[in-house]
């Protein structure tokens, strides 16, 4: 009887060990892939600010025409901005749940062996992680103020190809967009961040 309890506990422990392992290598793809998102969307910025910088010293396009081509551009960096936002607060919310469930299996080995407990560096409780209740990302505030900047250089070129009006008006036309935008992406990704710990809070197993 002793033996088979033991052999149970035995294969207990390899299976919780396999899924800290799962839990592990999970949270680091979800951390590599969102810095290749940041990586590759920095890189796409650039090589379309490049390629307007080049398209406007080219001989025979008009203004009306490069106009046109800044709103493509701008249009596109911010289309492609947004969807990088919104994976990277995908990102965070997936490693988040990484983080609870790997806590949770440390909780276990705490609790059978609280001789480990001291040793233990990493956190053994399921709340919500800092990064749902102080969702202060780096690389997302990045995307986000150059997705508002994108937007705001879009609503600038499409006023400007439309209505012609003086610089001052078109510079507060994309400043206005831009600073709309920033606080909209920023409003939402804090909303969803919440949204998400309330329910970690209310599925919370462990102090």
């Amino acid at each position: 009887m002793r033996a088979r309890r033991r052999r149970g506990e035995e294969h207990a422990t390899a299976f919780l060990l396999e899924e800290l392992h799962n839990a592990e290598a999970e949270f680091r793809r979800l951390r590599a892939e969102g810095h290749a998102r940041m990586t590759g969307f920095l890189t796409l910025v650039g090589a379309t600010l490049g390629l307007v910088a080049a398209l406007s010293g080219a001989k025979g396009l008009g203004s009306d025409a490069l106009l046109r081509v800044v709103l493509a551009a701008a249009l596109f960096i911010a289309v492609v901005g947004t969807n990088a936002y919104i994976g990277l607060v995908v990102r965070d919310i997936g490693t988040d749940a990484c983080a609870r469930a790997a806590a949770r299996i440390r909780r276990y080995f705490v609790t059978e062996y609280p001789h480990l407990a001291p040793h233990v560096s990493w956190r053994h409780t399921d709340a919500p992680s800092t990064w749902m209740t102080r969702p202060r990302s780096v690389n997302r505030r990045q995307i986000g103020l150059i997705t508002a900047a994108a937007y705001g250089g879009a609503a600038a070129a499409a006023v400007r190809t439309a209505f012609q009006p003086d610089g001052a008006v078109t510079a507060g036309v994309g400043l206005a967009t831009a600073a709309v935008a920033w606080p909209l992406l920023l409003r939402w990704a804090r909303r969803r961040m919440k949204d998400v710990a309330d329910r970690a809070r209310r599925e919370q197993r462990f102090d």
